[in-house]
């Protein structure tokens, strides 16, 4: 837990691919979400439970699933007692 995500990055832990995707499929679900809420006169309102790290999201990365080294390191930091600071 010691180390950067760059060096985690140099050293193929975390593989890190995709990322402006993904923030351009959420943003694209939640316009959808926005519309379908005003259709209905209601606020969109969003909950998030906390931390969720993990190897493969929605089916995407399925490879990482392999990834043991990758999984271990989520598995820590999502229970590590530092994210209660963050």
């Amino acid at each position: 837990m010691n180390r950067t995500a760059e060096q985690m990055v140099a050293d193929g832990t975390l593989f890190v691919r995709g990322l402006r995707s993904m923030a351009e499929a959420i943003a694209t679900r939640f316009k959808g979400q926005k519309k379908y809420a005003d259709k209905f006169g209601l606020e969109l309102v969003a909950y998030e439970g906390g931390q969720h790290l993990a190897a493969a999201v929605w089916g995407v990365y399925r490879a990482n699933l392999k990834n043991q080294p990758l999984i271990k390191l989520l598995k820590q930091a999502n229970r590590s007692p530092e994210m209660t600071d963050l």
